[in-house]
């Protein structure tokens, strides 16, 4: 019997944000693990870039037998399917999905292709709050901060409201 893991990922699309919310539920439960916990969605402004296009966004706890590269690997196929196509590593743009591994049991890993735990998860309120509503306990094993308290020091001021799932 294969070892199971728990992963922690953010999902987020702001085109055609409801089909891809529902395309991605679908995904991650056929190729990467079955989800145990899913945030709240919320409606969220982008971050790092200016458009008129708002995401939605999520967090979900899944349990996964997969490595965290091949892990990454089948993220990166999910995201394709879907008809993301990166452009450039370093420039945020619109795209149908964008999934991350946030943490990834309680192991640091960093290597050029994968940094766990994200390296961004404290700047981004689009990611604490549906965190602080999971794990608000979890500590951050480089800052060891809980979720609530690095919650409490983002200083990020976009916009995160709830959104109903069956609204979608």
């Amino acid at each position: 019997m294969k070892k199971m893991h728990q992963a922690i990922l953010s999902v987020g699309s702001n085109v055609d944000p409801e089909y891809h919310v529902y395309f991605s539920l679908k995904h991650i439960s056929e190729s990467l693990g079955l989800i145990q916990k899913r945030s709240r969605l919320y409606l969220t402004e982008p971050w790092g870039y200016h458009s008129e296009n708002n995401f939605l966004n999520y967090v979900c706890i899944i349990n996964t037998s997969l490595h965290p590269v091949r892990l990454l690997h089948e993220i990166k196929r999910i995201e394709k399917l879907a008809g993301r196509s990166k452009t450039t590593p370093i420039s945020y743009e619109d795209r149908p999905l964008d999934i991350d591994i946030l943490f990834y049991d309680d192991i640091i890993h960093m290597t050029p292709t994968l940094t766990i735990p994200h390296p961004y998860i404290h700047l981004r309120r689009f990611v604490l709050t549906p965190l602080m509503e999971l794990v608000p306990q979890l500590e951050h094993p480089i800052f060891q901060l809980t979720i609530e308290k690095l919650h409490a020091l983002c200083e990020d001021n976009k916009e995160v409201k709830p959104v109903e799932w069956s609204v979608v």
